[in-house]
């Protein structure tokens, strides 16, 4: 079994690893989820995984070193004198990187170029097209150029670099190589050395640089902590979090707060988990929404009480994102953060509603119950069974949360500021109310998401 695969499984199962002291193997994993194929596999990979896991958690050390920007470093001028003629844009043929290059498109005038992988270009205008939103005037507004995030000058000629130097006012970071199963060392090049050469971009265009990072660069603190990490609060405060991706993000940010810190308009959007399309109802495969619908469909069950599901459709992720990034009267030399958080989370038993009245009849079981379902499929090996990505999403001890849902949910996440400056935006949050649960199962069924 290949390593990336074998980390996959073993995270998806909840199934930790570590290297002792000793440098010995040490496997902690929920009752059951170990199938004969996968101990074989640790087995065989104990030497890969012992090594991987060194570099899995890395030292201070390794990541100390990357946290700062080079001395020579420097910020000319800004361009808040004048107003934005062109933006660059990575990451647009994502999820979100989609609807952020349809915003940018219907918002705004600008000149877009797309960083996209190569074999990307095709996908750009494909994906707009999909979504009905295509306008044949779009295509002289913009260009696609095939780049990579890890490479030196993203791996284009000069000509190119310099035309964007030239030609870019807005710096628009949302690409970035996610893999939870790999460590911080194969992540580094394409996440924190991309957003690095990115910045470096932005100073010599003198542009000002947007980026989206996550809020799992913050701790998900517990209700019994009284504090809450607020919009204004420095990174540098924070602990570093565990796991190769999530420390990528971490200390590009850092890196992003001292450019901010040395006159350059930086700003930071934090998304909390972002679900389908309002409108449409167009989805990610790989939400937690879908597969969560997949699994209880699957199933024909799901864990009784009530949670809390604070979603934000994706529509209402990007224009925000993109309405607050091109607003002058919130413009400004230094950081900005925000917070992107539904406020006003739904009930879990507005999904259940939906799923009845389009038809699927899923029964509410005791979560200890529910839970052993999940974890024999996980046992099982069954990765077709749609209840099998969920392994990793749940815990044995979830059903105290589904006693004290309110106090289980509490959001550590301040978003005052943010819901303050969209107060003057032209649109409004969807609610999460039984319209738009409806419109996101018919769109999962229309797109064979979820098979009757």
């Amino acid at each position: 079994m290949e390593i990336e695969l074998l980390l996959t499984q073993l995270r998806e199962r909840r199934v930790r690893l570590w290297a002792d002291e000793t440098s010995r193997l040490r496997v902690d994993a929920p009752k059951g989820v170990l199938t004969p194929e996968l101990q074989e596999a640790l087995r065989e990979r104990k030497v890969e995984l012992i090594e991987l896991l060194k570099t899995a958690t890395p030292s201070s050390n390794e990541w100390a070193r990357d946290v700062g920007l080079p001395e020579d470093f420097r910020v000319a001028n800004s361009s808040l004198g004048r107003e934005p003629q062109g933006v660059l844009l990575t990451g647009a043929t994502g999820f979100l990187g989609k609807y952020l290059l349809r915003e940018l498109l219907c918002q705004t005038s600008l000149k877009i170029f797309c960083l996209v992988r190569p074999t990307g270009e095709e996908r750009v205008e494909k994906e707009l097209r999909k979504s009905k939103v295509w306008e044949e005037s779009f295509a002289s507004r913009l260009k696609v150029i095939e780049a990579d995030l890890a490479e030196p000058s993203f791996g284009f000629s000069q000509e190119i670099y310099h035309e964007l130097i030239r030609k870019v006012d807005l710096v628009f970071h949302n690409g970035a190589q996610v893999h939870h199963g790999l460590p911080y060392a194969s992540l580094r090049d394409a996440n924190v050395g991309g957003t690095l050469a990115l910045l470096e971009l932005a100073a010599a265009a003198r542009a000002s640089f947007h980026f989206v990072s996550s809020l799992s660069v913050l701790p998900s603190m517990t209700s019994g902590v009284a504090g809450r990490f607020f919009e204004s609060d420095p990174l540098e405060k924070v602990s570093p979090p565990r796991g190769g991706y999530n420390l990528t993000k971490w200390v590009a940010e850092r890196l992003v707060e001292q450019a901010g810190g040395l006159g350059m308009e930086t700003v930071i959007y934090r998304p909390g988990p972002i679900s389908g399309d309002s409108v449409t109802g167009e989805f990610n495969r790989q939400d937690f929404l879908c597969r969560l619908v997949q699994g209880y469909v699957a199933s024909g069950s799901a864990p009784s009480g009530k949670t809390l599901l604070d979603l934000l459709p994706v529509d209402f992720t990007a224009r925000s994102m993109v309405w607050l990034a091109t607003r002058s009267s919130l413009r400004g030399e230094g950081l900005r953060r925000y917070h992107l958080l539904h406020s006003k989370p739904a009930s879990s038993e507005l999904l259940f509603d939906a799923c009845a009245r389009a038809g699927f009849k899923i029964q509410r079981v005791p979560y200890q119950d529910w839970f052993r379902t999940l974890t024999e499929v996980a046992g099982a090996g069954q990765r077709d069974h749609p209840l099998y990505p969920l392994a990793g999403l749940f815990s044995s001890r979830g059903e105290e949360a589904q006693k004290r849902p309110e106090k289980a949910k509490e959001v550590p996440y301040d978003s005052r500021e943010t819901e303050a400056a969209l107060r003057e935006a032209p649109f409004a949050l969807p609610a999460l109310d039984e319209a738009l649960f409806d419109r996101y199962l018919i769109a999962m069924i229309r797109q064979g998401g979820v098979v009757k």
